[in-house]
């Protein structure tokens, strides 16, 4: 099936979980061959997937789905999506934060806090415009893990310009206030805790919100695709940084979300990427939800 793109406009969704005040706002998309959903998978065995699924098998439309969060006056947002940065010959119809918040009515000066969840570039790339803060006012909490290791610095691995690009954007508030690592289980803002994930990143995280019994977990990159990464979970993805591990965390966090019947959001999940996780016989499906 061929893949005819269309340029996204400004989308956003609001969700109630409690006394938090969640809109998933749409970043837009970047087009990726369907074979990074399974780099260790038979050759052809993505697109088979694809096609008897009647979903595009030559073309994936990677979306990219942030959260704004709203609790007691405060304003936060979770990562910051592909900012400026597009990735070398790939179509990109990303960037859409900033044109959202302004129909939002939602200045990048009102921003209070900044949750970061990797160092990836669809996440990380709008943190920082041409050497400033995008957010200049906000509070810009990063994972420990994840900053010990862009320390570091380059590996010798083809995620190197992804270190340094992250470095670059982390550069503009590693020297001031603005900054402030955090660890497995910290509370990041009322009714948000951190959930450590690693093996898309050393130090990759997913997001646990709870208010009034109403429980959502923010995947993030645990899954990357609806279909290939929920139905084949040993499927490894060309980004991930220690696949192996990847693997077992995402069966034990697709295993807990399912078994919990917990709303789930899935950052690369078609837009808005709500919905619940079931299992389906050596894998899970994706349930989503309006």
């Amino acid at each position: 099936m061929d893949f005819v793109p269309n340029e996204p406009t400004a989308g956003y969704q609001k969700l109630q979980i409690g006394d938090l005040e969640a809109i998933i706002i749409s970043d837009g998309w970047v087009g990726f061959d369907p074979s990074i959903y399974g780099t260790n998978a038979p050759e052809g065995a993505v697109q088979q997937v694809m096609e008897a699924n009647s979903l595009p098998s030559q073309m994936v439309a990677s979306t990219a789905n942030i959260l704004l969060l709203r609790h007691d006056g405060k304003t936060a947002l979770v990562d910051t999506g592909w900012g400026q940065f597009a990735m070398p010959d790939s179509p990109s119809y990303a960037g859409r934060l900033l044109p959202t918040l302004q129909a939002l009515d939602v200045t990048a000066e009102s921003v209070d806090r900044v949750i970061m969840t990797h160092f990836h570039p669809d996440h990380i790339g709008g943190l920082a415009q041409d050497g400033k803060a995008t957010f200049p006012n906000a509070q810009v909490l990063f994972p420990k893990v994840e900053m010990d290791f862009l320390d570091r610095g380059p590996t010798g691995s083809p995620l190197d310009p992804f270190i340094e690009l992250a470095n670059s954007k982390l550069d503009v508030v590693k020297d001031t206030d603005q900054l402030q690592l955090y660890d497995h289980e910290d509370i990041l803002m009322p009714g948000v805790q951190a959930v450590a994930a690693p093996g898309h990143t050393p130090g990759h995280f997913a997001l646990l919100m709870n208010g009034d019994g109403h429980r959502l977990m923010h995947l993030v990159d645990i899954a990357h695709h609806f279909l290939v990464s929920l139905k084949y979970p040993t499927f490894q993805m060309a980004f991930d940084s220690m696949p192996d591990v990847a693997v077992e965390t995402r069966q034990t966090m697709l295993s807990l979300v399912a078994e919990q019947k917990m709303q789930v959001l899935g950052y690369h999940f078609p837009f808005p990427g709500v919905g619940y996780i079931a299992k389906d016989g050596e894998g899970f499906r994706f349930l989503p939800t309006t």
